[in-house]
């Protein structure tokens, strides 16, 4: 959608399947983004390895669950999990109040890619609204 069309973003979804370094991008935004009061975000993930060891790891976080230490921890340990196969993702932001600027929305999902050795795949919905 063009961008003239609308003047705030409302929600971002973000569904990733694909490399488990995706995770680490993630977990480096939410960092990142916990002191921005603006924003509520919700991660979901699952993490499958269907080989012998078989594991899966299922985890629901949000914003204020990050800044804990078993937020922290559970990030730290999901991205590290030695041959992980799969990992599928669903990254919201939302901006309840006011939303956001549709460039600050842009320049904040640019910021997954940014030192990543693969490309980052994913499909993106958004909530948009214009100003009156």
């Amino acid at each position: 959608m063009r961008r003239e069309k609308f003047h705030t973003v409302d929600e971002v979804v973000m569904r990733t399947s694909g490399p488990l370094i995706n995770l680490l991008h993630i977990r480096n935004l939410i960092t990142r983004l916990t002191p921005d009061r603006s924003c509520d975000i919700q991660l979901s993930a699952t993490i499958q390895r269907p080989r012998a060891p078989r594991y899966t790891l299922t985890f629901d976080l949000k914003k204020e669950d990050a800044g804990t230490d078993e937020g922290r921890s559970l990030l730290d340990t999901a991205w590290k999990m030695k041959g992980a196969e799969t990992c599928d993702s669903t990254l919201t932001l939302k901006w309840p109040e006011a939303g956001t600027e549709p460039e600050n929305a842009a320049k904040i999902l640019r910021s997954l890619s940014e030192g990543a050795t693969e490309p980052l795949v994913a499909s993106l919905e958004a909530k948009v609204s214009r100003r009156p």
